[in-house]
């Protein structure tokens, strides 16, 4: 009896503690735990970005490119961030994705910055690291700051957009590479990879939308011959004009024999023709044979003629010398 007593006295006190415990809760004067931030995917806009999160979505080819946004939830009340970079991985395999607005401040690329905290964002750094999507395999980047303090959260902020096409069927994971985010005091509000950093799913139906090809021109009409067909008149033909026309002969080159060398002995007389009748050379007269007479007796005459000259030429100059 003894025991029992002790033992009924020593448990009083904590009876007492959780019926304190008890009324506190019951009472709502109890301090609830605060949230901890979280950066999460959500899928399909509904009521707005990031008011609700749908983690999990499908998507066709045949719906064309669709969207999907990142969003800091539970930090309502709290700073918002002033600089961010943020990464998103995605399926290569199932998505396709390119990189756009590439001119400073990018606050409208791919990525898509949704600039509804605070002003003077530059999503650019400075013209030097721009929004990408797609250039490097499963992987969308966006770096983002403001010089400007943006306050405080009223509510989940839906930071950025991003734009997809699907590539093939099947389900794609995404989820949160490398990431940092901090307020403009300089302090982090969260980092990924962690339990805080929360994926999505999508299962994707169908490939690629084939790219539209471009249709021939229909062919060109042409006009019916009036001539030649069944029952028409048959086509004229004509005929062509012969021309005359006289071969031109192609000179035949001869060949030049080469000089002799100096000191060389002349080539040898071509032999005379065998076989063939050789020509006869008729000698002139020599006064012998039968028309040998005639010539004689006019050379006779001729001498007579020049002696009697002579003496004639002789007579008179002796004459002449007489006289002297």
């Amino acid at each position: 009896m003894k025991y029992r007593q002790w033992f009924l006295l020593a448990l009083s006190p904590l009876l007492l503690v959780v019926a304190l415990v008890g009324v506190r809760s019951f009472d709502g004067s109890g301090v609830a735990e605060a949230q901890a931030p979280q950066l999460a995917i959500d899928m399909v806009q509904d009521t707005g970005w990031c008011n609700t999160i749908d983690s999990t979505a499908s998507h066709t080819n045949i719906e064309g490119p669709y969207k999907v946004a990142i969003c800091l939830t539970g930090a309502a009340g709290s700073p918002a961030a002033s600089d961010f970079n943020i990464i998103l991985t995605y399926d290569s395999q199932l998505n396709t994705c390119s990189s756009t607005g590439q001119t400073y401040p990018a606050l409208d690329a791919n990525p898509d910055f949704i600039s509804t905290v605070g002003t003077g964002w530059d999503c650019s750094s400075g013209s030097q690291n721009f929004p990408k999507c797609g250039e490097t395999a499963g992987r969308a980047s966006i770096t983002c700051g403001t010089t400007n303090d943006p306050g405080n959260l009223a509510g989940n902020w839906a930071i950025a957009l991003v734009t997809f096409s699907v590539a093939a069927g099947g389900t794609d994971n995404l989820a949160f590479g490398t990431t940092a985010l901090y307020d403009y005091a300089g302090e982090n509000i969260i980092r990924c990879p962690s339990a805080n950093c929360v994926g999505a799913t999508d299962e994707k139906t169908g490939g690629a939308i084939p790219t539209p090809t471009s249709t021939p021109p229909p062919p060109t009409a042409t006009s019916t011959p009036w001539c030649g067909g069944v029952e028409q008149t048959p086509c004229p033909t004509s005929t062509p004009t012969s021309r005359a026309w006289t071969k031109t002969p192609t000179p035949t080159l001869t060949g030049t024999p080469a000089p002799s060398e100096p000191g060389e002995p002349a080539p040898p007389p071509p032999p005379p023709p065998t076989g063939a009748q050789l020509p006869e050379v008729v000698p002139p007269a020599t006064g012998t044979g039968g028309g040998g007479g005639a010539w004689t007796a006019s050379l006779i005459w001729t001498l007579a003629g020049a002696g009697a000259f002579s003496i004639l030429l002789g007579g008179l100059h002796l004459r002449r010398a007489r006289n002297r």
